[in-house]
């Protein structure tokens, strides 16, 4: 899936939507950080079979868990890398 099918999935009515009934139905919090006997804020709906893998299951619920921030960075530590080099590249131009 290309950067702007993704951008208009994740803009669209019907996720946002979706994404306003799985944190409810996990009572705004970290679904992975409670497993951890924490209680910590979710802001964000975790597609278990990744979005770009199996774009069908985009809305099923049962392949959606709230988590906060940081236990999704932890699932996607491929996007943080992506990050780090932008940050090597710039610093790079810099010197």
């Amino acid at each position: 899936m290309n950067k702007t099918n993704r951008k208009k999935f994740y803009d669209s009515q019907t996720w946002k939507s979706c994404r306003k009934l799985v944190l409810k139905r996990d009572n705004y919090l970290c679904q992975l950080s409670i497993k951890q006997n924490k209680l910590t804020p979710a802001d964000i709906v975790h597609h278990i079979e990744h979005f770009e893998d199996n774009p069908s299951r985009a809305l099923d619920m049962d392949n959606l868990l709230s988590v906060c921030s940081s236990c999704h960075n932890k699932e996607h530590p491929e996007k943080g890398r992506k990050k780090d080099k932008r940050r090597m590249k710039s610093r790079r131009m810099m010197i």
